[in-house]
């Protein structure tokens, strides 16, 4: 297996590492031109329909601001026919204009790639051992590091929260080195290339569990403490410091909007 297959099936196994281009530029250029194309579509409409809403002699013609039945029948009226071919053209026109700008909304929103990701793509990409630089074409330098910012990932890991990104860029990497320095070395002529790799589902559901320990923890820790305090002053100020440390570690910890994370905290 070698060339975009090889690629594919590293995809497939692990779809963190399913990056592309997404063509923002290109994408957008091509919304533009669809976008003028059907201006001039719409101001020719438009003259179209004064030309024949003025037609001195012609009766069925100035109907056709006011009857569509009328305007349907034109087509098969000889010379009296082009308000409804205008209109044809510009309905399959705006209908490519509306997909392509439906398709550039749900790119845009796909997020961009982990970095650990890319990294080792980068790395598995360029390595003889391992995908020793499978492609020869100008599209070998969609990874090479010009097009960060165009690159998108279509497997994403499902928490998007402060902490869970953290702990999946940063802690899972030392963790697995950790792991790693502890195992025995290889044989090296009897050592076979391979990589690790981490269930997106597993790590997220131990950082929900974690979450969800905090988060039942914080309010009654919050209680024990107003309970030693005999002091008001003091038992305001813990209150308003419980209160916003609580309300820091709900937008760390989970992804609620700012309503429902003041809402869980004025209660």
């Amino acid at each position: 297996m070698d060339g975009n297959a090889k690629i594919a099936n590293l995809m497939s196994e692990d779809p963190g590492l399913a990056i592309f281009r997404r063509f923002g530029a290109l994408n957008k250029q091509h919304l533009l031109y669809l976008q003028a194309e059907l201006v001039q579509l719409e101001d020719e409409l438009q003259e179209q329909a004064r030309l024949d809403h003025s037609f001195p002699e012609d009766r069925f013609r100035r109907s056709f601001a006011k009857s569509w039945v009328a305007l349907k029948l034109s087509a098969s009226e000889k010379g009296a026919d082009q308000q409804w071919e205008k209109i044809c053209v510009i309905q399959e026109k705006m209908v490519r204009y509306y997909e392509y700008l439906f398709y550039s909304a749900a790119i845009s929103n796909t997020s961009r790639p982990n970095s650990h990701n890319l990294e080792f793509f980068r790395e598995w990409y360029g390595r003889a051992d391992m995908g020793n630089r499978p492609l020869l074409d100008d599209d070998q330098h969609v990874w090479g590091g010009t097009h960060d910012e165009d690159l998108i990932a279509l497997g994403q890991p499902s928490g998007n929260d402060v902490i869970s990104r953290w702990l999946v860029d940063n802690v899972t990497p030392l963790l697995h080195k950790m792991l790693r320095s502890h195992r025995p070395p290889a044989d090296i002529e009897a050592a076979v290339v391979c990589y690790s790799s981490y269930s997106d589902r597993k790590l997220h559901r131990c950082i929900n569990i974690i979450s969800t320990v905090i988060s039942s923890l914080f309010p009654i820790l919050s209680i024990v403490l107003l309970s030693r305090v005999h002091s008001l002053q003091v038992q305001l100020c813990v209150i308003a410091a419980a209160t916003s440390i609580f309300s820091f570690c709900l937008a760390c910890i989970t992804e609620g909007r700012r309503i429902e994370i003041f809402a869980a905290t004025s209660t």
